[in-house]
C-alpha cells in the first residue's frame, strides 16, 4: 500500500526530563513496531515528540506549546495516542501566558501536553492516552543542595496523580505501574501492539479464510511465541493449552498461574489477553485489577473488594456490577498482570490480607455473583505469581486455595508452572508456517535455541533471536 494512502497514526510522547531511559525506549520500540509486516503495509506510524531526534528544526523538550506550534510540531489532540511517562519530576512551571480553565498554570508542559490529549480525545473519541508512572522512590542525599526542590517535584507528581482521581477515588482511566525501564518496555510494546492489532482488525476484519490466512502469514512471523494470532493458534505448550481449555468451557474458576520470571509471565498474560479480545468465538471483558491501589497494597480483605471496585470503576456493588456484565460476556478479572513476589508485600499483614483474600473473600464474591439467574456466561479470576527457585510460598499457597476451593461451586485449578520455552514448541509454530522455513534455516534455529543460556532467557529474548533468524 501506498504511504500517502495508508492511515497515519501518530504517538505523541510525553513526560519530563527525568525518564529519558524510558522516551528512547518508547521511540526504539514505535520505530521498530512501525517497521513490522503485520502494521507497515496498514498504518503510517510515527513517534511524535518536541525534542524528537531527526526533526528538521532542533528542539528543546522544555520549550513552550506556542513555540512547538509555530515549528509545526502536531499537538497531542492532534495525535492518535499520547502516552504520558512520570516519576520523580513534574516538570518546569509553564509562564504565566499559559493558564488552565480554573486561572491557575500549568505545573509544566507535561501536565499541558496531557490535558490537551484528553480534550483531544472528546473530540476524537477514537484517541487514547496512557498514563505510565515508575514506583521506584527517588533516593536523594541529606547534603544534596536540590533536595528541596527533588522533593517538591516529587510531591507535584503525586498531586498531579491525586488530581485524576474520580469522586470515588478511582483512577480517571487508569496508571500503568511500573519498577524499572526494563519493565515499562515490555508493558508498553505489549499493550502498543494489543491495540494497534485491534485497530487493523477493526479496520479490516478477516471475514474469510483467505483474510484469516493474510492475517497469519503477515502476523505470526513477527514474534515466535509473540501476542499474534497464528502464533497463539499453534502454540500447544502445557501451560498454554491448560489455560485455553479452562477458558473454553462454562465454568467459573481461580485459575493461578506461576513462574519463576516475571518477563515469561507477563509475555504470557498479553497472549492471554490477545487471544480473547479477539481470537476467542465469545470475546471476554478483561478487566486488569493491579497489585497496588494508589500505590499501596491493600491491607485487609475488605480493602481489597473495594480496590476491584476502583478498577470496574462503575457505581454499585462489585456483585452488582459483575452480575451485570455476566449477562452479556464472559468476564476474566486478571489480578496481578504484573505478577506478584512475597517480597512485594511490606509486612505480614499485607500478605494475610492478600491470601485471605484470594481464600474467601473472591470465592464468596463469585458464588453470589454466580448464583444469580440473569447470569449467562461464566466469570474466571487469573492470579499470577512470580517466585524464585526453592521458594515454597506458592506451594502452601496452593494447598490453602485447594482446601478452601474444594466444596465450592467455584473450580480452582492451578496451571502448569511457566519456566522456559522447549523447542518442541517452536518446532510446532516452524511446522505450520506457510511457506514452510527450509530444512537449513530450521537446523540454524535448533542449533540457536541449544546454544543459548534458557535459565536467564526470557521468552521475549528467545523470540527477538529467532525472529531475526525468520527474517
Amino acid at each position: 500500500m501506498e504511504l500517502s494512502s495508508m492511515r497515519k497514526f501518530r504517538i505523541f510522547i510525553a513526560s519530563p526530563g527525568d525518564v529519558s531511559e524510558e522516551r528512547e525506549i518508547a521511540r526504539e520500540i514505535i520505530s521498530r513496531v512501525a517497521s513490522e509486516r503485520a502494521f507497515r503495509d496498514e498504518l503510517a506510524i510515527q513517534a511524535v515528540a518536541w525534542d524528537q531526534p531527526g526533526m528538521a528544526v532542533a528542539m528543546d523538550a522544555t520549550m513552550t506549546p506556542q513555540e512547538a506550534i509555530e515549528k509545526g510540531l502536531p499537538k497531542p489532540s492532534e495525535c492518535d495516542l499520547t502516552i504520558v511517562i512520570l516519576w520523580s519530576r513534574i516538570g518546569t512551571v509553564l509562564p504565566e501566558s499559559y493558564l488552565k480553565t480554573d486561572g491557575t498554570r500549568y505545573r509544566s508542559g507535561t501536565e499541558w501536553e496531557y490535558l490537551d490529549a484528553v480534550a483531544g480525545t472528546r473530540k476524537n473519541s477514537q484517541s487514547a492516552v496512557w498514563i505510565y508512572r515508575r514506583e521506584e522512590v527517588p533516593s536523594v542525599q541529606i547534603d544534596d543542595p536540590d533536595a528541596d526542590d527533588k522533593k517538591f517535584q516529587w510531591q507535584s507528581v503525586n498531586k498531579f496523580l491525586e488530581e485524576l482521581e474520580n469522586p470515588d477515588k478511582s483512577i480517571k482511566g487508569g496508571i500503568n505501574s511500573y519498577e524499572t525501564p526494563d519493565e515499562f518496555a515490555i508493558q508498553f510494546e505489549a499493550l502498543l501492539r494489543d491495540h494497534l492489532v485491534g485497530l487493523v482488525n477493526n479496520a479490516q476484519p478477516p471475514s474469510t479464510a483467505d483474510a484469516e490466512q493474510r492475517l497469519i502469514q503477515h502476523s505470526a512471523p513477527n514474534t515466535v511465541l509473540g501476542l499474534f494470532a497464528g502464533a497463539l493458534k499453534l502454540d500447544r505448550s502445557e501451560q498454554w493449552t491448560g489455560l485455553i481449555e479452562a477458558m473454553s468451557n462454562d465454568k467459573d474458576a481461580l485459575l493461578l498461574l506461576h513462574g519463576e520470571k516475571r518477563e515469561n509471565l507477563e509475555y504470557f498474560i498479553a497472549r492471554l489477553w490477545y487471544y480473547l479480545s479477539y481470537e476467542n468465538s465469545t470475546p471476554s471483558e478483561l478487566i486488569e485489577i493491579p497489585l497496588k491501589d494508589r500505590f499501596v497494597i491493600p491491607a485487609s480483605p475488605a480493602a481489597w473488594e473495594n480496590h476491584i471496585g476502583s478498577a470496574l470503576n462503575e457505581s454499585g456493588t462489585v456483585t452488582e456490577i459483575l452480575t451485570a456484565k455476566l449477562r452479556r460476556s464472559p468476564v476474566l478479572l486478571v489480578f496481578c498482570r504484573r505478577p506478584v513476589k512475597s517480597t512485594d508485600f511490606s509486612d505480614e499483614t499485607e500478605m494475610q490480607a492478600f491470601e485471605r483474600f484470594f481464600e474467601n473473600r473472591i470465592l464468596t464474591i463469585m458464588k453470589g455473583v454466580t448464583s444469580s439467574p440473569v447470569v449467562k456466561y461464566p466469570l474466571r479470576v487469573l492470579l499470577t505469581i512470580e517466585y524464585d527457585f526453592g521458594e515454597d510460598w506458592v506451594e502452601r499457597y496452593h494447598i490453602k486455595l485447594k482446601s478452601a476451593y474444594q466444596e465450592a461451586p467455584v473450580q480452582y485449578i492451578r496451571l502448569p508452572r511457566v519456566s522456559q520455552v522447549e523447542w518442541s514448541h517452536i518446532q510446532t509454530y516452524l511446522d505450520k508456517l506457510d511457506p514452510s522455513p527450509s530444512f537449513e534455516l530450521i537446523q540454524k534455529m535448533e542449533n540457536l535455541y541449544e546454544s543459548l543460556d534458557k535459565d536467564t532467557m526470557t521468552f521475549r529474548d528467545l523470540a527477538d533471536l529467532l525472529n531475526e533468524q525468520i527474517h
